[in-house]
């Protein structure tokens, strides 16, 4: 059969393929957010790992959906990684003002 049917992508290729359907765009490109940017690292890594190799041939991989399936579960990853760092942020911000309030 054609090369589509019998080669399938490589982990690394999803990975870059489920960065470009998540379409992350940086809002302000001044604000380089090192811990949100290893939060898309490293949940690339635990959805796609390198050993994983069930993606299929490319042409399965194309026709059943599997990018837009696993740029959810990585979508839906990094949100909750987003509110945990956030609530973290949060707190450290409330704690660190060193002002107390008294009503």
């Amino acid at each position: 059969g054609p090369w589509y049917e019998q080669a399938g992508p490589t982990a690394a290729e999803v990975r870059i393929d489920v960065i470009k359907e998540l379409n992350i765009v940086k809002t302000n490109p001044q604000e380089f957010d090192k811990e949100k940017d290893d939060i898309i690292h490293r949940v690339l890594m635990e959805v796609i790992p390198d050993s994983r190799k069930d993606f299929g041939s490319w042409r399965g991989y194309t026709t059943f959906g599997i990018k837009k399936k696993l740029a959810n579960e990585v979508k839906e990853k990094i949100r909750i990684e987003y509110a945990k760092l956030d609530e973290k942020r949060n707190k450290q911000k409330n704690c660190n003002h060193g002002y107390w309030y008294h009503k």
